[in-house]
């Protein structure tokens, strides 16, 4: 037993001296520079993640390695942790690799107006290359919750009776309400809405948002024909199913939302049928069913 137990031993050290030998170089070479892509980045808290790139110019023959730090802008920081999580500070660059992305998780707050947070992302060493120019970024955390819009992202539970089960058992499933990148002065009205989590790869159910700003007086609109996009081999189709169980692939319905968005109400007189196609015609299959829906908010916005 002893023996085995050597031997093994042996057989580990072999394979961690093959790994050693096989670790790539450093980078040694002249003229070699890495810096951030941007020096000011703007983001709703409600972005969730986000990426600023990391550029080499030169001719890189080895490994560059890249250590970041963050810090708070004294007026309305934003705090790491608190508002935004930063994935990894230590970066990576193999040789024949022009960039990497730095990533960045915002975390939402919990509902109230501010002014917007900022923060500073720094590259504070270098190993394998120089520090170019740009040096820093400054990260702008705009509020996501002064616009409607806005207020419906973030986590909710999507309730319906599920037509997989024998007696329409009640259900709901933690679904993720997103939005469309806007820019700063775009009016939402018309924009886009998406629900994820449903297991529908990415393929997300779609809303489209109407306000209007003279009556104050806003609904959505869930469109029947919606292409969602391809899962498992099929084309996937947001349509809308009948108490008579007839399907709609034009049309639509519509949604409302409470006072303080958490609950939005879609018109219980129908309900949202995801039907398969295939090289353009149905092919008589279907991966959702959902009759009688609503959304409850998860967390306080």
């Amino acid at each position: 037993m002893k023996y085995l137990k050597l031997f093994s031993i042996a057989l580990a050290a072999l394979a961690i001296t093959a790994c050693s030998d096989d670790d790539e170089k450093m980078n040694s070479a002249s003229g070699v520079t890495v810096q951030l892509s941007t020096t000011e980045v703007k983001v709703k808290e409600s972005k969730g993640i986000f990426t600023i790139p990391l550029e080499v110019t030169g001719e890189a023959n080895g490994l560059i390695k890249v250590t970041l730090e963050v810090d708070a802008i004294i007026i309305n920081p934003a705090l790491e942790n608190t508002h935004y999580v930063v994935t990894d500070k230590t970066l990576l660059i193999p040789k024949g690799e022009t960039s990497v992305n730095v990533e960045i998780n915002t975390i939402r707050d919990d509902g109230e107006q501010n002014d917007p947070r900022e923060f500073v992302v720094m590259i504070v060493n270098v190993e394998g290359a120089t520090i170019g120019a740009n040096n820093y970024a400054t990260v702008i955390m705009k509020d996501a919750d002064s616009e409607f819009y806005d207020k419906l992202t973030g986590k909710w539970y999507m309730n319906f009776y599920d037509a997989f089960t024998d007696d329409l058992d009640f259900t709901s499933y933690p679904v993720t309400i997103s939005g469309e990148d806007l820019g700063e002065d775009d009016d939402p009205d018309g924009a886009y809405l998406y629900i994820s989590g449903l297991g529908l790869g990415s393929c997300d159910l779609a809303m489209i948002y109407h306000y209007d700003n003279d009556t104050k007086e806003g609904y959505l609109e869930i469109p029947f024909g919606y292409s969602m996009g391809t899962y498992s081999g099929y084309d996937l189709e947001q349509d809308g199913l009948s108490q008579d169980f007839y399907i709609y692939d034009s049309g639509s319905i519509t949604a409302t939302w409470n006072d303080d968005f958490t609950e939005i109400t879609v018109d219980p007189e129908w309900g949202l049928f995801v039907a398969a196609y295939s090289g353009g015609s149905y092919a008589g299959g279907f991966y959702g069913f959902y009759p009688q829906i609503t959304f409850t908010k998860t967390q306080p916005q």
